[in-house]
C-alpha cells in the first residue's frame, strides 16, 4: 500500500529530484516458475507531499484497480 523511494549511492543516502507527476502506475516485474518474465499490475500510487522531501518519496496507493478508458480519449 505503500513505496518508498531512495537515491542510494555507496551506501548513502543522496538527494534527488521531486517527482514532477503526483500519480505514479505500478507495475510488478519477475519471472515464473517457467521462466517467463510476467508484469503484474499493483496499482495507481500518488505522492504524500507531507512526508516526501528530496531525500525519500513517499508514495501511497489510491487505486488497486485502473479504468483505462479514461486514457483513450
Amino acid at each position: 500500500s505503500e513505496i518508498t523511494q531512495k537515491k542510494i549511492i555507496n551506501g548513502k543516502l543522496e538527494e534527488h529530484t521531486l517527482p514532477e507527476h503526483d500519480r505514479r502506475i505500478v507495475f510488478g516485474r519477475y519471472k515464473n516458475i517457467l521462466g517467463q518474465i510476467v508484469y503484474k499490475f499493483y496499482g495507481e500510487y500518488r505522492v504524500d507531499w507531507k512526508r516526501t522531501n528530496k531525500k525519500i518519496q513517499i508514495f501511497t496507493r489510491e487505486n488497486s484497480k485502473l479504468d483505462l478508458r479514461i486514457y483513450n480519449e
